[in-house]
């Protein structure tokens, strides 16, 4: 599968402020710093919440 369209398919299975996160994170390629001014949010609060993302649809580094 394309890895492209497999990020897509994983965030789609997000909701609300976790899928605006991930999606402006892995298909628009912002900065956690620029997510956090886009959404009205704390840095740390963003950092946070990818994190717990990342470990519940399991997204690996590339």
């Amino acid at each position: 599968m394309d890895i492209k369209k497999e990020t897509e398919d994983k965030i789609n299975q997000l909701e609300g402020l976790d899928y605006q996160i991930a999606r402006m994170k892995y298909m628009e390629n912002k900065s956690y710093k620029v997510i956090a001014s886009d959404l009205g949010k704390s840095y740390g609060y963003i950092r946070n919440i990818s994190s717990k993302n990342n470990k519940m649809i399991n997204f690996k580094r590339i």
